[in-house]
């Protein structure tokens, strides 16, 4: 296969599909949860009416799907990866979830918020060639 570093293709692959189906799953629920009544207080997400509100919402249904499916990927990440390495990693998260959020939440991201992003990318480019 081939390589970069200490990693393959298949563990690239398995990393890259992990961040893209973990940023897919924060968008979906958000998209669900902009559905529902905005939680007024801390209990309120404990009412049997509002789980079962929340639990019927395709957005969300779909959202713990999609993070089922990835965590499928985490496995195949980890077994390739060290942890210490795999879990910082997961900070593109972060970037992907701001793109996403833009692209189809209408999100307006500041530009203090990129220059975050450009950093956490900054240390994950660090740690890969570590």
């Amino acid at each position: 296969m081939a390589g970069f570093g200490n990693f393959t293709l298949f563990t690239i692959l398995f990393v890259t599909v992990w961040i893209l189906l973990q940023a897919i799953c924060q968008i979906s629920v958000k998209n669900g949860m902009l559905q529902l009544k905005e939680i007024q207080e801390p209990t309120n997400i404990f009412d049997k009416t509002y789980i079962t509100t929340v639990l019927s919402n395709k957005f969300i249904v779909f959202g713990f799907a999609v993070y089922l499916i990835s965590t499928i990927f985490w496995f195949g990440a980890l077994s390739k990866l060290d942890i210490s390495l795999l879990s910082p990693l997961g900070s593109l998260i972060f970037v992907m979830v701001a793109l996403f959020a833009m692209i189809f939440l209408g999100e307006k991201v500041s530009p203090s918020r990129w220059i975050a992003i450009f950093i956490i990318t900054g240390g994950v480019l660090l740690l890969v060639r570590s």
